[in-house]
Formats: structure tokens, C-alpha cells, sequence
């Protein structure tokens, strides 16, 4: 017989929501669906579900996946944890966010069907339940800052895409407008894309050259700092490193989303600023 232990301690449950991105060449798009059952019947919801006995965080997050988008072995990172008290009606439940990336076109309308799902731009989504609105947003900051230091998002594109295919996801994930020269200065410096000898005829627009990711481990090159150290220009106008690693998570976005891709004066700092920005950014992780 097993012995009973912590059993004096409160018991509740532990649940996983699933934040599935979507991209179709202009948007952002994230999955939601309307919940099947109390509380909260028919509102607005994150795909989601209870972690089951003899199964890991990890495991429950790979299954709901799975089983809203019929997409086996899909990339997913963890947002994190919510736990407040209050933030469902029924029980107390903690859940843990996780995000996925994954291509609309992998999608079959019977998927969505089943679930009564639909994708929804992630500038429009409306009020959700529980606390999943800001498990959106985090995930989106999340990945702005992800965006920031290393290539992401090149699995929400075709498997050969144009750069400004690539450029209009990266506008998406920013929500801003970005400078195209700007922007292809830094992929150059960042090498890692190949030009194929192909090109793809888009309507109302010249012909693009057709690219792909290289499967290789980026060079920490002096240019793929500079794309990579979105923060750099927040330290250099306050001119004080302390406050830096103070900033908020918000703080942070909002320095990201108009500083990442502005370099220009990244020739004027000197090269002993790096360690401190990496210990800001390990700090602000």
C-alpha cells in the first residue's frame, strides 16, 4: 500500500492552454474556438485541457496540440504559469501557456469544423475567457523578444518563400511597419538565407527571388548583433545600465517594438557594452 502523503495539503487542478499562431501572408492569426461546456459555455476560448494521471506538462501541452490541429510533433515553447486564485469560475485551476507556430495551410477545414474554431488575427481577437487574452499577449511579447535575438517564424511560411513574404511576417510579429532596405541589410548580415534559382511571379508586385532558411548555427557576427540586441538603443538614450534591468516585461516590448530593427547607432557603441546587455537581457529573462 502507498503511503499517503501531503494529505493534509489543499488539492486542485493543473490544466494546459495552448496559444496555436498562424500566419497568412499579411497577419498574425491565432486559433480560438467556442468552449463546449461550463463554465463559460459557448464564450471565446484558447484550446486547451486538464493534464491527465501519468502524464507530463510537456505530454498534455503535445496531445491538445495534436488533437486541435491533426499536426503531429509541432513546435511549442512555454509562456508560463497562471495560477491566480480567481481566474476560473469553476474550480481552482492553474495553467500553463504554452505557444505553437504552425502553417494555416497544414490545415484542413474539417479540423476547424470539429472543434468550431477559427483563426483570428491576433490585432482583433476578442474578449476570451479566463485570463487567455493575456496569455495571448504574453506570448506575443514573448516572441517579439524571441524575434529579437534569433530567426524565428520561418515555419509559418511556405517551404520557399520571398523576402517579402518573410519581411510581412516579421511586420505581423512587430506589428509595425519596417524599412525594407533596413530590413535586408540585416538578413544579409545575419547570412542565413539562401537565394534559389527561382523566381515566383506575385500579383501587383515584382518578380521576388524564392529563399530558404539554412540549417546551420548562426555566427555570432558583428551584424548579427546589431539585429540581435534590440535593447541597445534603450540603454545608449538613458545612459544608464541599472535602470535597464529593472525594465518590466512591458518596458521591454514596447523598447523592442520600435528599437529592433533601428541600428544606426550601433557604430557609436563601444564593443565593452556587449556583457552588459547580455547580463540585462539573462536578468529581464
Amino acid at each position: 500500500m502507498t503511503a499517503a502523503f501531503y494529505q493534509n495539503e489543499t488539492k486542485f487542478y493543473v490544466a494546459v492552454d495552448c496559444i496555436i499562431l498562424g500566419f497568412d501572408q499579411k497577419e498574425l492569426n491565432v486559433l480560438l474556438y467556442k468552449r463546449k461546456f461550463e463554465p463559460m459555455m459557448g464564450q471565446w476560448s484558447l484550446m486547451g485541457g486538464f493534464i491527465k494521471a501519468g502524464e507530463s506538462i510537456e505530454e498534455a501541452a503535445s496531445r491538445v496540440l495534436t488533437d486541435c490541429t491533426g499536426i503531429d510533433n509541432l513546435f511549442m515553447e512555454q509562456v508560463g504559469a497562471y495560477g491566480d486564485i480567481t481566474r476560473d469560475l469553476g474550480e481552482r485551476v492553474i495553467s500553463v501557456a504554452y505557444y505553437s507556430l504552425v502553417n494555416m495551410n497544414d490545415f484542413s477545414s474539417e479540423t476547424l469544423e470539429e472543434y468550431n474554431a477559427v483563426w483570428a488575427k491576433v490585432s482583433e481577437v476578442p474578449q476570451l475567457i479566463f485570463d487567455h487574452n493575456q496569455m495571448i499577449t504574453d506570448t506575443l511579447a514573448r516572441l517579439r523578444r524571441k524575434a529579437a535575438t534569433r530567426p524565428v517564424g520561418f515555419n509559418l511560411l511556405p517551404e520557399k518563400f520571398t523576402l517579402p513574404q518573410l519581411q510581412n511576417l516579421y511586420e505581423a510579429i512587430y506589428q509595425t511597419q519596417l524599412d525594407k532596405r533596413n530590413f535586408r541589410k540585416k538578413l544579409n548580415a545575419m547570412d542565413i538565407l539562401e537565394k534559389l534559382d527561382e523566381k515566383r511571379q506575385e500579383r501587383f508586385q515584382k518578380r521576388g527571388f524564392l529563399l530558404y532558411v539554412q540549417q546551420r548555427k548562426i555566427r555570432p557576427s558583428a551584424g548579427t548583433r546589431v539585429l540581435f540586441l534590440p535593447i541597445i538603443k534603450n540603454i545608449i538614450q538613458h545612459a544608464d545600465f541599472g535602470r535597464c534591468a529593472g525594465y518590466s516585461d512591458h518596458k521591454v516590448a514596447q523598447a523592442e517594438q520600435t528599437c529592433a530593427f533601428d541600428v544606426s547607432i550601433f557604430a557609436a557603441v563601444a564593443p565593452c557594452i556587449y556583457a552588459k546587455i547580455e547580463d540585462t537581457q539573462r536578468t529581464i529573462r
